[in-house]
């Protein structure tokens, strides 16, 4: 490093780094309220997709054990738990997903016909999975969210056309 860069001047520049990621990513900061419209471009066509494979699922009514795996990088699981409004308590001071961090969603059938969302997020291969469910904003606080519920809450992450959005920008 060089001479001028001491320690106090490389952890300034470290938290300027670290809120600029955070705010281009979607987040608050300079003053700005969270953006839900970088949250929607940067997941809200996965969070679109597993939606709809969802429905496709229970309007086929599929009882047939099924899983759908969606690779994702860091870039979009931050907007994705910030869509949820967990990204603060499971991410705390700014901080980023390691590499092997993932987020499962899993669709389940109750023993009224009703269906509800279960959300969980793997930190990295070593800690213990979180279910953060009842910590998504406009859902009970109960380990399960119904199915109806989430997607309204979701709603308006939704993009309708990613293409003509992308072109608005």
């Amino acid at each position: 490093m060089p001479d001028w860069l001491d320690a106090k001047t490389f952890d300034e520049a470290m938290k300027v780094m670290v809120i600029t990621f955070d705010f281009v990513f979607g987040g608050p900061g300079f003053g700005e309220p969270a953006s839900h419209e970088m949250n929607k471009l940067r997941a809200g066509t996965l969070l679109k997709t597993w939606i709809n494979d969802m429905k496709a699922m229970i309007s086929q009514n599929n009882e047939t054990y099924k899983a759908i795996f969606y690779s994702a990088h860091d870039t979009t699981i931050i907007p994705l738990l910030r869509i949820f409004d967990v990204k603060d308590k499971l991410l705390p001071n700014l901080a980023d997903p390691d590499f092997v961090a993932n987020v499962v969603l899993e669709l389940w059938k109750k023993d009224d016909g009703s269906y509800v969302v279960k959300a969980f997020y793997y930190p990295n291969s070593i800690a213990g999975t979180i279910n953060f469910t009842s910590m998504i904003s406009g859902c009970p606080p109960t380990d399960e969210c119904p199915f109806d519920i989430f997607v309204n809450r979701c709603k308006s992450y939704l993009p309708d056309n990613i293409d003509l959005v992308l072109v608005t920008l």
